[in-house]
């Protein structure tokens, strides 16, 4: 009940029932990442920014922390506490420090969650429920340490809650005031930026990706390739822009895909399809897969 495909040096080998569509399970991490070091490519970088009308006594009303869809933004607690550590993440502690450098001293209201470049789906909707805030999610543009809140037993509902909840927690423990809780708004037009973090290049996060078998990373992935060539920040978006990537490189049979990370026993791809995707990026492919 199962595939195989032998390559070696541009010769098949051998290989059973390579063209049996099978459940990719974690193996559907490879599509993802083959298509986003296609679309995005291996330097892209994700951008997340906090905006706020800034004094000169370095007083502000409410701070904007703008997501940019940044998978693996962390605090150095969360890393040290993970069973596999985050590689190459983004460091909160620095962006909270380019705040504090910026010349913020007290904020009359809170640190705000901007999530839109996203749909507002925090799960795919096949999944189990039992798969939802453990094997992966909720999902979205602004998130932090997976949607974990330091201290918390359980993550709440909205990620860029959690994600403000973290930020303003670093900002106070730097001694900036907070007159309010954090909290998940919109944007205004017109406020300005006044620090932002940028991440490691697309390259080292699908490594992470793939070594880690990072389901929320996988899927947020998957969302930034929908926005980036659909101008939707969706699951539905990433999948139609996967399907003509294995068309566009007559790579047969074309896999059929229900998210970006293999948590769906309702993907289906064949040892084939993997062979030729793999031959098709094989340089680029090859140092970042797990050893």
């Amino acid at each position: 009940q199962s595939c195989v495909a032998i390559d070696w040096m541009g010769t098949r080998l051998g290989s059973v029932s390579p063209s049996k569509a099978l459940i990719p399970a974690s193996a559907t991490k490879l599509i993802t990442a083959a298509v986003a070091l296609e679309v995005l490519k291996p330097e892209f970088t994700y951008t997340t920014k906090v905006h706020g009308s800034l004094d000169a006594a370095g007083l502000v009303s409410d701070l904007f922390f703008v997501g940019g869809g940044d998978p693996i933004i962390v605090r150095n607690e969360y890393v040290a506490s993970e069973k596999y550590p985050t590689t190459s993440g983004t460091s909160l502690e620095k962006l909270a420090d380019s705040l504090v450098a910026a010349g913020l001293r007290r904020v009359t209201g809170s640190v705000v969650g901007v999530d839109t470049r996203y749909d507002s789906l925090r799960f795919v909707e096949v999944w189990p429920d039992e798969f939802h805030y453990t094997e992966a999610g909720p999902l979205g543009a602004l998130v932090v340490d997976d949607g974990v809140v330091l201290g918390q037993n359980t993550k709440p509902d909205d990620p860029a809650v959690s994600a403000a909840i973290e930020l303003q927690n670093l900002l106070s423990a730097r001694g900036v005031l907070f007159g309010a809780l954090a909290r998940r708004d919109v944007l205004p037009p017109d406020v300005p930026e006044i620090a932002s973090i940028q991440s490691a290049p697309l390259s080292a996060i699908v490594q992470e990706m793939m070594v880690n078998s990072d389901n929320n990373t996988a899927e947020m992935v998957l969302k930034e390739i929908g926005f980036s060539k659909k101008k939707s920040g969706s699951t539905a978006a990433g999948l139609e822009v996967m399907s003509q990537y294995f068309l566009d490189k007559k790579i047969s049979p074309v896999p059929t895909l229900i998210d970006g990370s293999g948590l769906s026993s309702s993907n289906q791809a064949s040892c084939r399809s993997f062979m030729e995707l793999l031959n098709s990026q094989a340089s680029q492919l090859a140092p970042l897969l797990a050893i």
